[in-house]
């Protein structure tokens, strides 16, 4: 399938025009500058986002030569931008959206995450909690008392309606609470949020950018443990070539029904650039293939209120990336990345059970201020969505916080507290 370079079959259905004005915090903004824009550095200049650099994925910071997730996050970045340029999707919207995917990510990689889903019996995602942490270093409070009493009275009528209400400008969708008299709103695009949400789930992004997102998000993940199992020595050299063999057995394989094409024999290659670009051009082009020959299904965007194509991977791609993917699990058994996965075990376990010792919770000052973040409405909310209460919620509370620690800072309180010492500060 050759590479199709013209996508602007796409262009329409694209936010592009959607954040072109400028950025008005009501009547007080730095001009100029445009919503995405403003949305990226909320994200970029945020605590949460500055912690990805103490996160890891495969092998924590036990090996260096592994990457972090603020490096993940960079490099899905860079691969949703050149997908998007190429479809002509806005770049920025797909920026802001791939910057903050992975914000509520804990610090030891997927097993982390695991632990936190058990302990809380399926409650706590990642993606859910991601979009939390974007709300909050977004919220700010609403002061001017004509606004907030028109805010109170339309407060049933859904949150649509207070961004047009309050300012022509504003983003037609944010978020306005209310408590104890005072307004709250979240000054960040709701497509940002939709697709921080969807990303890594089985529900589309209400946005083309935001299904790129996802899309870039798994094959990135996949070449950075290829990646990583080389620069660790966890790949011998054998293992390497039977890898980049691999797509010649596929090929040949007499149950598939048809051939693998040519242009994805590169996702089988040892470097990083060869992988990634066969990968993005192949879905590019059998994205527009697909919608020319009106294969593609559609669905109804809340977001742009019109009915827009749903990108996905074609047989021979998803096939591909199932096939990278069961070669590379394989080696997750490796002794090098089961050690480390035990350690991080017995160090989550540790913490969890710190946070529920009545001497921490209630002797450490930043955990009593950062408890206080569940007094925000943002939270009550969420709460109410869920239909989390009791027990439940106290369980998915401290699922929360342990996903906004460092693996510095998991390890500080795991330290200090046996030694009964509870005055550390942690930045949370």
């Amino acid at each position: 399938m050759p590479v199709n370079s013209d996508g602007s079959v796409f262009e329409r259905f694209s936010c592009i025009s959607r954040r072109q004005r400028p950025y008005n915090n009501f009547g007080t903004s730095i001009q100029p500058r445009r919503w995405y824009q403003h949305d990226i550095d909320l994200i970029v200049y945020s605590s949460a986002f500055r912690k990805l650099q103490r996160k890891y994925q495969l092998l924590s910071d036990k090996d260096p030569r592994c990457r972090s997730r603020l490096i993940h996050t960079l490099e899905v970045s860079r691969v949703a931008k050149e997908i998007g340029e190429k479809l002509r999707l806005n770049t920025e919207l797909i920026e802001a959206i791939a910057l903050g995917h992975d914000l509520a990510n804990t610090a030891f990689g997927a097993p982390s995450n695991r632990f936190l889903e058990i302990k809380t019996n399926g409650m706590f995602k990642h993606e859910e909690a991601a979009t939390l942490i974007a709300k909050i270093i977004s919220q700010k409070m609403l002061k001017d008392d004509i606004k907030n009493d028109a805010v109170a009275m339309l407060r049933e009528n859904g949150r649509s309606s207070y961004g047009r209400m309050l300012l022509s400008d504003y983003p037609d969708n944010f978020e306005v609470y209310q408590k104890r008299g005072v307004c709250y709103y979240t000054s960040i695009c709701d497509e940002v949020i939709d697709g921080i949400e969807k990303h890594g789930t089985n529900v589309q992004s209400h946005t083309l950018e935001g299904q790129v997102v996802n899309f870039s998000d798994n094959i990135t993940y996949l070449s950075q443990d290829v990646d990583d199992l080389i620069s660790t020595g966890i790949w011998s050299e054998d293992d390497i070539n039977e890898f980049e063999s691999l797509f010649i057995g596929l090929s040949r394989n007499a149950d598939r029904p048809c051939e693998l094409p040519n242009e994805l024999a590169g996702a089988f290659s040892r470097s990083s650039s060869t992988r990634i670009g066969s990968l993005i051009n192949y879905y590019i082009s059998s994205n527009i293939s697909l919608y020319e020959q009106n294969q593609l299904d559609s669905m109804h965007s809340e977001i742009l209120l019109t009915e827009i194509p749903v990108l996905l991977c074609d047989e021979s791609l998803q096939y591909i990336i199932n096939n990278c993917w069961d070669f590379i699990s394989i080696y997750y058994d490796n002794p090098l990345i089961k050690i480390a996965s035990n350690i991080y075990q017995t160090e989550m376990d540790a913490l969890w059970a710190i946070l529920s010792v009545d001497d921490f919770i209630n002797n450490n000052s930043s955990y009593i201020k950062f408890i206080k973040r569940y007094d925000l409405p943002i939270f009550d909310q969420y709460r109410r969505e869920k239909h989390i209460s009791g027990v439940d919620w106290e369980l998915w509370k401290r699922a929360f916080f342990i996903c906004c620690l460092s693996a510095d800072e998991i390890r500080l309180i795991i330290d200090l507290y046996q030694q009964r010492d509870y005055t550390f500060e942690l930045n949370l």
